[in-house]
């Protein structure tokens, strides 16, 4: 009994509690991304570790091929872009 009566108080004169893990910051605006879509697109594709793995896509404009986990698929960060089975638009959020 001795022992949980010292884990408890140690617990309680710990900095962090349970309540602050709660704690959400209020904003009075949305908070914005740090960079668009597009910015992020470009970003990646001029990554010396990344870049080679971007290659333009044969038939469909503002598009990439990318090979991850032995596929290759299909990529946009044009935020306009219809995805659908041959084409996955990247996402912010």
């Amino acid at each position: 009994m001795a022992e949980l009566s010292r884990i408890i108080d140690r617990l309680e004169s710990a900095p962090v509690r349970l309540a602050d893990l709660d704690a959400v910051p209020r904003h009075d605006t949305d908070l914005q991304p740090a960079m668009t879509l597009q910015e992020l697109g470009e970003a990646l594709r001029s990554t010396d570790a990344l870049q080679h793995r971007f290659e333009p896509h044969p038939e469909l404009p503002e598009a990439w091929l990318v090979p991850t986990d032995g596929e290759t698929h299909a990529v946009t960060f044009d935020s306009d872009a219809i995805p659908g089975p041959k084409l996955n638009r990247i996402r912010s959020g």
